[in-house]
């Protein structure tokens, strides 16, 4: 049990790292993308440009600080933020997710 007790520990300092910017408190959040049940392929298509500007804008101000896709092309984001709230309040401005084709599990 020790080593599992170990293993969080350290996977908790890897994923929850803190750091001082003007005077903030900066988070890193793990977010993990999900497609909404029912969604067609072919309803992302009209999206993907604005959504690709969004997200190297939100890249460009440090808020999304690595991007990875999965097996099944959904989005792996390191998020860096002040708050769970404010990680959450920046990845609804997307496209895909405001238009309910995606969410994202935010840990």
């Amino acid at each position: 049990m020790k080593n599992v007790t170990d293993f969080n520990q350290t996977l908790l300092q890897l994923l929850i790292s803190l750091r001082e910017d003007s005077n903030q408190t900066i988070m890193k959040f793990l977010a993990i993308e999900i497609e909404s049940e029912g969604v067609a392929g072919d309803q992302f298509k009209p999206h993907l440009r604005e959504e690709s500007i969004k997200v190297l804008e939100l890249y460009e101000r440090g808020i999304i600080r690595e991007i990875y896709f999965d097996q099944h092309h959904c989005a792996i984001l390191i998020l860096e933020c002040s708050t769970l709230v404010e990680a959450e309040a920046e990845l609804i401005k997307l496209p895909l997710v405001s238009n309910g084709l995606i969410h994202f599990k935010i840990s």
